[in-house]
């Protein structure tokens, strides 16, 4: 029995609480997720603090002024500070909300689509990162906005578009890189080339809205950043770990790209545990690796565009779900 694509055909809100093994702990996630949020907003000095940094970035661009330079400059690549020049020219509440609410509607979508799967292991693990995803949203970072691009690189997984997606994500923060790896182990070439199309536009973004000197300035500051207290370096004392695991997982993803789901699954922890700048926050990206659970691969091969292997990936089967539930 198959389901459609971005539809696991749930019968209504009734139906979708009404398991009772899934509906409880779905509704604990989400009131833990809620609490989280609201607690870390109460604690913090600044809320959404990530979001003025990249504010900062914007009105420094905007008035002319150097973009890696301060007490606190920008560590992410000079796109987030482009497509901040325009929120940084409203009046400062009203461009932070605007981030803020789209950051939601990215972390909420992603949850959503995944939680209409009903599979009570999605809701444990929703459950378990409810703390770190309530904190990404109080503190604004980009990572929420990855979240929901690197569920649609799955869910697009070999068409140009989810390669588009990804371009963009990696231009805005390095880490995602492994998911091209991983679209390169499946051989996917119009997923690669609509990486390369994104990165192309990216970088074109970012010449006319800041400069190519940006890439440069931040090579440099990018090079001497401190690990954060929680990544794998700090942990361990060892100051290339974190980009150790970093490589370890690309290996990693290259050795299971018979299996596209374990290889994007063990991407997705790559490019959270192999950051230096490893917080509680980054933990929100985790989701990303149940949507090969919502959306299986199709069976006997390599993720590649749809109908290029033969298969459809319009249409999946899931273990969890029953026959009722997979059929409209």
């Amino acid at each position: 029995m198959t389901a459609h694509l971005g539809r696991p055909s749930p019968r209504g809100l009734r139906r979708f609480w009404g398991d009772w093994t899934f509906g409880p702990i779905a509704v604990g996630a989400i009131g833990l997720i809620a609490a989280s949020f609201l607690l870390a907003l109460l604690q913090s000095s600044m809320p959404i603090l990530d979001a003025h940094t990249y504010l900062a970035a914007g009105q420094a661009l905007n008035s002319g002024g150097p973009l890696y330079e301060g007490p606190d400059p920008l560590l992410s690549p000079p796109l987030i500070a482009v497509v901040w020049r325009p929120l940084a020219a409203l009046p400062s509440p009203l461009g932070l909300a605007i981030w803020w609410a789209g950051e939601a509607i990215a972390v909420g979508g992603s949850l959503w689509w995944l939680l209409r799967s009903r599979m009570p292991s999605i809701a444990v693990g929703t459950f378990v990162l409810a703390i770190p995803i309530g904190f990404e949203l109080a503190v604004g970072n980009m990572n929420g906005y990855l979240l929901a691009g690197a569920i649609l690189v799955w869910s697009l997984r070999g068409r140009t578009l989810g390669g588009v997606i990804l371009g963009v994500m990696v231009s805005a923060k390095l880490l995602p890189a492994l998911l091209l790896i991983w679209l390169i182990g499946q051989r996917a070439g119009r997923g690669v080339a609509g990486f390369i199309v994104g990165v192309v536009v990216c970088v074109f973004i970012v010449a006319i809205g800041a400069g190519l000197s940006t890439f440069g300035s931040y090579a440099v500051v990018a090079s001497h950043v401190t690990p954060q207290p929680k990544s794998v370096a700090a942990i361990t004392g060892i100051g290339v770990a974190s980009i150790a695991v970093y490589i370890a997982a690309a290996f990693v993803v290259l050795l299971l790209r018979k299996w596209p789901a374990a290889s994007f699954t063990a991407g997705v922890i790559g490019m959270v545990f192999g950051s230096p700048a490893l917080n509680t926050n980054w933990l929100v990206l985790l989701p990303a690796a149940f949507a090969p659970r919502v959306l299986p691969a199709p069976a006997g091969g390599r993720v590649t565009a749809s109908g290029s292997d033969g298969h459809d990936n319009m249409l999946v089967s899931n273990p969890e779900m029953s026959d009722a539930d997979l059929t409209d």
